[in-house]
């Protein structure tokens, strides 16, 4: 039986969640021997790649709420990933900074992600591939605008 999607066929938010779900459940098999809680994996690479942010700015970047983000951030610093220390130009702020076991469990984890992703993306072209993308930093650069 073939089934008809026309109802959502004009809606993103379901074509997105069906290739993330897919893609979250392969994360977490292909991954399960790190015991990782969402949003753990997206805030190491962005305190890898950003070092120094705050707290807040995680949460603006990953989408996570305060008391998730926090819990996030306790995990990887009892990890020994990343440190949290007060922000020196204003004592309210947290900033993030990895650790060297952080950056060798994420080059483990993007190693991992890459492969799981690889299998998704080779449907596409390269131009596709390109062309998807570029139009999901577009929309990304909006929410994350709106966010602010």
């Amino acid at each position: 039986m073939t089934l008809n999607r026309e109802a959502l066929a004009e809606l993103l938010g379901f074509r997105l969640r069906r290739v993330n779900l897919a893609l979250s459940r392969e994360f977490a098999r292909a991954t399960g021997d790190y015991g990782l809680r969402e949003g753990e994996f997206t805030s190491l690479a962005t305190i890898a790649s950003n070092p120094g942010i705050s707290q807040g700015e995680i949460c603006r970047v990953t989408g996570l709420d305060k008391s998730s983000a926090v819990a996030v951030i306790d995990d990887l610093e009892r990890r020994g990933w990343i440190t949290r220390a007060r922000a020196p130009d204003d004592r309210r702020r947290h900033v993030l900074r990895i650790e060297p076991a952080g950056q060798r469990a994420l080059e483990d984890l993007v190693g991992r992600t890459r492969d799981i992703e690889g299998e998704v993306l080779a449907a596409l072209t390269d131009a596709q591939r390109g062309a998807l993308f570029a139009a999901l930093d577009v929309l990304v650069e909006r929410v994350l605008a709106g966010d602010r």
